[in-house]
């Protein structure tokens, strides 16, 4: 099913005959421009600019020459058409090191490209066979243990029970030894607050490195004590050598990993890869799932559509060729992704252009919000609403849907995030149900990914039969 488009302006890219103009955009504050709005509301305050002025919009920042691009075409534009012309801006390389080498999803070039070449091979379902019985089986020891809340009758943040579960499904699937749950709970506070020091780097960058930031310890802190065990496991890794019964896990894919002229990384290149990686594919998964059982108690005919299918796996533990016979889940997955959003993605303009009739000069950051695209009726019917079923009937525009990125920098773990999400919510759905407080309505809350503000109080019941 195709949306109707509202009449705006034309979405035309690239160079034209005529003389581009300045984009529009709000005039701001003396000094500090939009940018008290934006840090009372990140997410809605980029979909107003968006719905006022139009597709490219120009947003007065301090420090930073910012416009705001929200249509599927100029997505696709600076994401794929033109990407090697639109690299990562200053903006997202230096959240977590200011010096290479980075994780390759914060680096450009040459220094993006060996990196990728390299584990490209690693994410695709032959690269991930070796982890997916050691995912699974992760899941759902897990998944099990939440049977002590069931038995006491309290609510319980679920929103902190995915991220436990997929900081250790990471951890286990980068490290193969299991973690205890104290140790995981510890990184996932650590975790917490880098994710939090990264977001206040994001709209800090064009400050001089000496000005303190916000939470500016607490990230130092987080940062080394992710380090720290990440340091560990890596010594006891090579300390066992051929010994280790590792074979395929994460850590030997990059300590053993080839450039194409035979180098490897270096260990600080090591600490920092496996750092991104490790943060790749934890929170954004953990925050998702959060979502769709934030979200499904408001729509109950998607809630029992789930469960249905999800029955319809027999009893046994769910396996990875189960996966599949799952599309239902996989569209509620993929509607709490949309509504979850992100509330910006930027790229950096490295030569003169033009974006729908407006001048791009070189130096200009452009972002796109997709907590804006994925609420935009122009693309989405009846956008506000929770409704797994447009992603089984609907036509989907692959530029307005975003979750994992598009075009050649598309996360890595795409594929890994939607095994363990949906290996997850399948084996929860078997057996236990999920009720929110009376009164309780999610609210987003950036923390670099979208998470739930103040987390997803649920009581679980167990399931008959289960």
């Amino acid at each position: 099913m195709a949306v109707a488009t509202p009449d705006r302006r034309s979405p035309s890219t690239g160079s034209s005959a005529a003389s581009p103009r300045r984009p529009p955009g709000p005039r701001g504050l003396p000094l500090l421009g939009v940018a008290p709005a934006i840090a009372r509301d990140p997410y809605r305050s980029f979909e107003r600019m968006a719905r006022r002025y139009g597709d490219v919009v120009n947003v007065p920042l301090p420090g930073m020459d910012l416009v705001l691009v929200s249509h599927p075409d100029h997505v696709k534009h600076i994401t794929n058409t033109q990407h090697t012309a639109y690299p990562k801006p200053e903006l997202l390389r230096d959240i977590l090191f200011r010096e290479a080498p980075r994780f390759h999803g914060m680096a450009n070039g040459e220094e993006w490209r060996r990196v990728r070449r390299m584990l490209n091979p690693k994410f695709t379902g032959r690269g991930l066979a070796p982890l997916v019985d050691l995912i699974i089986a992760t899941v759902a020891e897990t998944v099990e243990s939440w049977e002590i809340h069931a038995a006491s009758g309290a609510a319980v943040d679920m929103q902190e029970e995915f991220s436990v579960l997929t900081l250790t499904v990471m951890l286990r699937s980068m490290f193969t030894v299991p973690t205890r749950r104290d140790e995981v709970e510890r990184l996932a506070h650590s975790f917490a607050d880098l994710m939090r020091g990264m977001a206040v780097a994001m709209f800090t960058t064009p400050l001089p490195a000496r000005v303190p930031r916000p939470y500016g310890r607490s990230f130092a802190a987080a940062k080394a004590d992710i380090f720290g065990y990440i340091d560990a496991m890596v010594t006891e890794r090579r300390r066992a050598g051929a010994a280790s019964e590792a074979d395929g896990d994460l850590l030997s894919m990059v300590l053993d990993g080839q450039f194409e002229d035979g180098t490897k990384m270096d260990d600080e290149h090591v600490r920092r890869e496996l750092l991104g990686l490790i943060i790749g594919g934890y929170e954004t998964t953990a925050a998702v799932m959060a979502w769709v059982l934030a979200q499904l108690p408001f729509a109950p005919a998607a809630r029992d559509h789930a469960y249905a299918e999800v029955e319809g796996l027999g009893g046994a533990r769910v396996t990875a060729g189960d996966l599949d016979r799952l599309p239902w889940l996989k569209a509620c997955f993929d509607e709490a992704q949309r509504l979850q959003g992100f509330v910006l993605n930027a790229r950096e303009a490295t030569v003169d252009d033009e974006i729908g009739g407006y001048a791009i000069p070189a130096g200009t950051t452009v972002a796109f919000s997709g907590w804006t695209l994925h609420r935009d009726p122009r693309f989405w019917r009846d956008a506000a609403r929770y409704d797994p079923a447009r992603f089984l009937d609907d036509e989907i525009n692959t530029y307005a849907f975003l979750p994992f990125g598009v075009g050649p920098r598309r996360c890595l773990g795409a594929r890994m995030g939607y095994m363990v999400g949906l290996a997850t919510l399948a084996t929860a759905f078997q057996r236990y149900t999920f009720t929110p407080p009376p009164g309780w309505a999610p609210e987003p809350r950036f923390a670099f990914a979208s998470i739930v503000k103040g987390g997803v109080p649920m009581t679980i019941g167990r399931r008959a039969g289960a």
